[in-house]
């Protein structure tokens, strides 16, 4: 997941890149040699991985394919927010898809929040010191599916008029596969200046 945040006065953009803490495993990505209907992924009970579905971690919440056969991946994490703030999410696949978020860490939570059909959410507001469950559901006829999941934080704004030097700051964001929080990933900001 790539979390970007910008202020207009600076430019200056923020790119998060997830990186795992020690111990941590990352995202699960699941693979099955199956095709799935838009229909079936964006349902509000989406399929579950079966039983064969191939199990791998990574450090990113992105799927790319060199497969040729028909496939359905799952992306499946928990996503942690050190600062309330609002975000929007983007989906970005070659597919069909739906990205769902939970209001807490459960799965019997989640919403879906974006699809092949309108594929950013809409504004949403994450609590600080709050595990989310999340999880991204892709699918390919023919194989060479490509799945990621981005974030961006909105700018916010100065309430107050003590000062006219105000930074916005977000330390990092955080995504795990495990209900264990020990397995959760650190975002690390990148900067890039555009003149």
């Amino acid at each position: 997941m790539r979390v970007s945040h910008h202020s207009n006065d600076t430019k200056i953009f923020e790119f998060y890149t997830i990186r795992n803490f020690v111990g941590g495993r990352g995202v699960q990505i699941y693979r099955d040699s199956v095709l799935t209907s838009q229909t079936s992924l964006s349902s509000s009970t989406p399929p579950s991985p079966s039983a064969n579905a191939v199990q791998s971690w990574s450090d990113d919440a992105q799927y790319i394919s060199s497969s040729t056969t028909s496939e359905t991946v799952w992306i499946i994490g928990f996503l942690f927010v050190p600062k309330t703030a609002t975000f929007t999410f983007t989906l970005q696949t070659n597919g069909s898809s739906a990205l769902f978020l939970s209001t807490n860490d459960t799965r019997a939570n989640q919403v879906k929040i974006a699809d092949s059909s309108s594929l950013e959410s809409s504004a949403i507001i994450l609590q600080n010191n709050t595990n989310y469950y999340f999880q991204a559901i892709g699918s390919r006829s023919g194989g060479g599916l490509q799945l990621s999941v981005q974030a961006r934080m909105h700018e916010t704004l100065l309430t107050g008029t003590t000062s006219s030097l105000v930074q916005n700051e977000i330390q990092n964001i955080n995504v795990s596969a495990s209900v264990t929080p020990a397995h959760q990933v650190r975002l690390q900001k990148h900067l890039r200046i555009h003149t």
